[in-house]
């Protein structure tokens, strides 16, 4: 799915969503496990990705990866899946994920540094935020979220993807406490320091919508819990 700023402050693209979502559940489409939803997130009318701007996206997705985790299924959190791999792992620490991105003197450069792999068609581009997109499609590609079909779900995670990217043009995140990625937030703390970034400008549908995907999330992850910690009924 792609998607600018300008087509999602568009009722219409909204409603083109909702209904294709709707026709798919009606014909009964499911997802699997492994499935995913990849956001590639463009510039309108084919502009030109500025180089600071890209460095910025990758420095704020850095530290707020931790927090982003939390809006995902737990198979698709840190880096524990091969397709969606995490860009924090590949830095000691926040200070050296600033410095090895701002050493960057080209996009091909910081495409190197954040998306490293020999094979650009499959390791290179199977991270969370996959910038080899940039060469293909002119767009950044978000691959951490789950399948879904649900028309919600998608819409949250669309309006996530192009309001990170639009706020960092002009913010950055440079608060190195965030940056762990075996941290786990409560859903207190993962909506308030998510939500105050985005907060200027953004659309009140996804500030609403983040609380309410992480409380959603965890508790589908104490139902399950629950269920694995119930006794089994001894067979006869």
């Amino acid at each position: 799915m792609s998607a600018t700023l300008q087509s999602l402050r568009s009722q219409q693209s909204d409603s083109f969503r909702r209904s294709a979502c709707s026709v798919a559940a009606h014909l009964c489409c499911r997802t699997c496990k492994t499935g995913a939803v990849h956001v590639h997130i463009g510039i309108q009318d084919g502009g030109v990705w500025e180089l600071q701007h890209l460095k910025q996206l990758a420095i704020n997705f850095c530290a707020m990866e931790p927090l982003i985790d939390r809006l995902v299924p737990p198979s698709r959190r840190f880096d524990q899946n091969l397709y969606a791999k995490s860009l924090c792992q590949l830095f000691p620490s926040f200070q050296d994920a600033v410095l090895a991105i701002n050493e960057a003197q080209s996009i091909d450069q910081l495409i190197k540094t954040i998306n490293p792999g020999t094979d650009p068609d499959k390791g290179g581009r199977r991270y969370k935020l996959n910038f080899r997109a940039l060469h293909k499609y002119n767009t950044v590609e978000w691959r951490l979220f789950g399948g879904s079909a649900n028309a919600s779900k998608i819409t949250g995670c669309v309006l996530l993807a192009t309001w990170f990217v639009h706020r960092s043009r002009s913010a950055m995140v440079s608060s190195p406490e965030m940056y762990n990625p075996q941290l786990r937030y409560n859903s207190q703390g993962s909506c308030h320091a998510l939500v105050d970034f985005l907060k200027p400008d953004c659309c009140d549908e996804l500030l609403e919508w983040i609380p309410f995907r992480v409380r959603g999330l965890e508790q589908q992850e104490q139902n399950n819990s629950s269920l694995h910690d119930k006794p089994r009924l001894k067979q006869e």
